[in-house]
């Protein structure tokens, strides 16, 4: 077990939010609010009870990349999660994956292998560039009595935001605005509230103001953050397709495992598109709806249309040595534990079922009775 701990306290106070292009890390470094300090006590606890001799994981949870950041808090996470289940977790055990054996009275119950879920590249790409115009603006202007909405109508993909011109069009805004209370009194009155729509380079930008209670808190703080960002993504939402990807690329892992225990791949969400919807489309494919009684298969044996274990028409029994997928929602800083949602999926094709009570589930899609399935009632994580 790991004996040092990663993140000490820190010496100088730091309430205030992260900046958007800040790593997230960050926040577990510097900030001294009730849930960061709360937050560092969790994972310097779980992180003393992981394996970890020579320092990899370590490695990956003070990484100035989120994304490598987020892989091992999942692993992290579902190693103490597991844990408080059977305490012997073994981790990559004899040096090769999965990633966690779990074993009761020295007799293996269960294999788990995590993989993590990040938001469309792409998404992630264009939302860094908004962030980037919103934490210069908010490093640029101070609290004068309102709020800087920002929306972004319109931007050209092959280029970036022009990032001095709309901080100059942005100050402009602010200096002709009325005071507060005008403006808080002409809204009051069924007026708009004031806003400015600015064009450069190709780009359309928004600017709405919203003033400030006359008491708020921003206003004696000479450091608040003013300026906030509107929708800044969209298009046609893939997650379920990228899901199924990484699945597919944990099935072709060449790894030796008794074929009477039972193995669950578990999934760190951290997709904000990728819902219910698209966990069940991911999992069963287009199909999904005749597990639970909704009409027969429509869409024939079509390798597009099946899922990561597949339930559709025509469709022979695969990926069987997988029992479940477990998704995992919630950020594993920013809330307790006690919030965190696995949402347990099993295969319908599974050579070992996944007993109750082996892994932790708030809720289970499952076979209800012979012919039909559906989720389990929610349950507390233990």
């Amino acid at each position: 077990m790991s004996t040092s701990t990663l993140f000490p306290e820190p010496t100088t106070p730091s309430t205030g939010p992260l900046a958007n292009l800040e790593p997230h890390l960050v926040w577990l470094q510097r900030s001294t609010q009730p849930e960061a300090a709360a937050a560092r006590r969790r994972v310097n606890a779980w992180y003393q009870d992981f394996p970890d001799p020579d320092g990899q994981l370590a490695a990956k949870l003070t990484s100035t990349r989120d994304e490598v950041y987020y892989v091992a808090l999942d692993e992290l996470y579902v190693h103490q999660a597991l844990r408080r289940l059977e305490p012997d977790v073994r981790y990559e055990e004899g040096g090769q994956g999965p990633d966690f054996r779990v074993y009761h009275d020295g007799r293996q119950v269960l294999a788990v292998e995590v993989l993590s879920l990040f938001l469309r590249p792409e998404w992630a790409r264009q939302a860094r560039r908004h962030g980037e115009l919103t934490d210069r603006l908010n490093r640029t202007f101070r609290p004068q009595g309102y709020f800087l909405h920002v929306e972004v109508l319109v931007q050209d993909p092959s280029r970036n935001l022009p990032l001095k011109a709309l901080t100059r069009a942005a100050g402009a805004f602010l200096e002709e605005l009325p005071e507060p209370q005008v403006a808080t009194a002409a809204y009051e009155n069924g007026q708009p509230l004031p806003w400015g729509d600015v064009e450069r380079d190709g780009s359309y930008v928004r600017f709405e103001a919203l003033p400030m209670r006359p008491n708020a808190a921003a206003l004696a703080d000479p450091d608040a953050r003013i300026v906030g960002m509107g929708p800044v993504i969209g298009g046609p939402v893939d997650s379920h397709e990228r899901l199924k990807e990484r699945l597919n690329a944990k099935r072709k892992k060449p790894y030796i495992l008794d074929p009477g225990v039972p193995y669950v791949l578990a999934v760190g969400n951290h997709d904000p598109f990728c819902n219910d919807l698209q966990l069940l489309m991911a999992i069963y494919g287009r199909d999904w709806e005749t597990l639970i009684g909704g009409r027969e298969p429509l869409w024939q044996d079509e390798q597009k249309f099946r899922g990561f274990f597949g339930i559709g028409k025509g469709e022979p029994p695969y990926h069987t040595r997988f029992s479940a997928a477990a998704v995992i929602n919630g950020a594993v800083l920013f809330h307790h534990p006690r919030t965190m949602e696995w949402l347990v999926f099993d295969n319908p094709h599974a050579r070992v079922r996944l007993p109750d009570g082996l892994l932790a589930a708030t809720h289970r899609f499952q076979a209800l009775d012979v012919s039909r399935w559906g989720w389990r009632p929610p349950r507390p994580l233990p």
